[in-house]
């Protein structure tokens, strides 16, 4: 009886040793980076709340972009990861899968907006979920408050190293 006790015990803190681990895919390269020891740069933080209920398809990870083309990270939902960028306005593209009326199998589908970020400033962009009815299931990067983010983050958790070292506080 006690082996089995011990058991169970490594499983269960297996299971939440897995739980702690953040599942976002952060790209190590992109264009719109800036240098580990710029001077002038924007601090970014994309921010990806965890839906009320399962909406199938739309839990996968979110692919977010600077610029077409120029992946920066595989957001999962629940997490947020943090950047830091060359100041110039650029766009910020999500790409999702979603399903559409006619269509028996999901397709890929995108949102973007334009951002100018400037050096010296912090912008939190919340990868907020859109259903459009009939048109599907979208993500659009909205600018949110720094006051808004930080309500959000009893629900989500940081990504990657440069969102742990510099939390959102």
């Amino acid at each position: 009886m006690s082996r089995i006790r011990r058991i169970l015990v490594l499983v269960s803190i297996f299971v939440l040793l897995l739980s702690g681990c953040t599942t976002s895919a952060i790209k190590k390269e992109n264009p719109s980076f800036a240098a580990d020891n710029a001077k002038q740069y924007a601090l970014v933080y994309l921010m990806r709340p965890s839906p009320i209920r399962t909406r199938g398809v739309a839990d996968y990870d979110v692919t977010i972009e600077f610029g077409e083309k120029h992946p920066a990270v595989d957001l999962s939902a629940g997490e947020y990861a943090a950047f830091k960028l060359k100041p110039k306005k650029i766009d910020v593209i999500t790409r999702s899968i979603t399903f559409l009326t006619a269509k028996p199998l999901p397709v890929k589908v995108w949102r973007s907006r334009n951002f100018n970020f400037e050096a010296g400033k912090t912008y939190y962009i919340n990868i907020r979920f859109t259903q459009e009815e009939f048109r599907g299931i979208y993500f659009v990067p909205v600018e949110i408050s720094k006051k808004e983010a930080q309500d959000m983050l009893i629900r989500i958790k940081p990504a990657g190293d440069l969102a742990k070292q510099l939390p959102i506080s």
